[in-house]
């Protein structure tokens, strides 16, 4: 900024050049790329080139080794070979080109980006044929081999940044899914032909039969029109049937192969049905103690009511005898004036 390269007495020339590396900063927009959808590919292609510096430093070291060592057969081969001397011109071409290692170095760079190159080779080829095998050797050394090379370490470095960046894969899966569910969803209002927000079977076994969309989605799942019932069964609805976001989520859940997470998941599942199971079963045989002993007071006291009522029964035959069959002869006043009498 301004406030420091003035007093450090930077003027001229020297700031505009400074200033102009301001631009550098409009490199992050680079990291907006990787979560927008249309710009994604610039920001693969940056993160392959970022990623791969190293191993490019590497690569074009060879490359330098290499016409480094095509330079000095250059050199010796035509720099120095008699056979050019007969023409002026072509002695003139081979001196300019050919004299120095830079030099050679610097044709045969042109070689190796194929720029104008048979236009160098063409002249010297009149009097040393076999000078073409020597450029062929080159343009297929360096432009075939090693730039190719460094092109491929660029797509490979872009496609393993891009399988390490977790999250553009969450966004993209994330985007997936809404797709999925968006096409689920449809289908389900496609096939849902009741009133009530719910896909009946008989609806369901209807469209597997008629329904093109449907049929396309459980080929997409490797299921057979046979094995429909199964998906139905799958996707455990109740009688009166199932709702869209279950139908959406449990046709999507059966899409493709079984993960990992997806055993796991089901053998957590299954621990947890046992614990609960084992649970019940110590209830149960709480309950079948508790049971067992109301079995048992239940008996005691059938026993102890039988005796009761035994008792009972024999005391009224004895009473009985006390009451005189023929009746009572006087009347209640009678009974009555009696007692008042006793009393008295």
């Amino acid at each position: 900024p301004m406030w420091i390269l003035g007093p450090a007495g930077l003027k001229g020339e020297m700031i505009r050049v400074l200033q102009v590396l301001r631009v550098l900063r409009l490199v992050r927009l680079i990291r907006m790329f990787r979560l927008k959808k249309n710009l994604r590919m610039a920001h693969k292609l940056t993160q392959g080139l970022f990623a791969s510096g190293v191993i490019l430093f590497h690569t074009y070291c060879v490359m330098g080794a290499a016409l480094y060592i095509f330079s000095v057969f250059a050199v010796y081969l035509i720099g120095r070979s008699p056979l050019f001397k007969v023409n002026a011109e072509v002695d003139g071409l081979v001196q300019e080109f050919f004299k120095t290692v830079p030099a050679a170095a610097f044709s045969l760079f042109q070689a190796m980006t194929l720029d104008s190159w048979t236009g160098l080779v063409r002249p010297l080829m009149e009097y040393s044929a076999p000078i073409w095998v020597f450029f062929t050797a080159v343009i297929m050394v360096t432009t075939l081999v090693l730039q190719n090379l460094i092109t491929a370490v660029i797509v490979s470095h872009a496609l393993g940044k891009l399988a390490q960046d977790e999250e553009l894969m969450v966004q993209e899966k994330r985007e997936e899914q809404k797709v999925e569910l968006a096409v689920l969803h449809s289908l389900f209002d496609e096939l849902a032909t009741g009133e009530s927000d719910l896909l009946s079977k008989e609806d369901f076994d209807n469209a597997v039969k008629n329904n093109k969309s449907l049929k396309n989605n459980l080929m997409n799942m490797d299921v057979n029109v046979a094995e429909a019932s199964e998906v139905w069964d799958l996707l455990d609805a109740p009688p009166e049937g199932i709702a869209k976001e279950t139908f959406a989520n449990g046709m999507r859940a059966m899409k493709g192969e079984a993960l990992a997470k997806d055993s796991f998941s089901i053998v957590q599942r299954v621990r947890r049905i046992n614990a609960r199971i084992s649970r019940l079963n110590v209830r149960l045989v709480d309950y079948k103690k508790q049971i067992d002993k109301l079995r048992t007071d239940s008996t005691i006291v059938r026993n102890e009511l039988g005796g009761l009522l035994h008792e009972v029964h024999q005391f009224l035959n004895f009473a009985s005898g006390c009451v005189s069959a023929q009746g009572i002869s006087r009347t209640k006043q009678q009974l009555e004036a009696d007692m008042e009498t006793t009393y008295r």
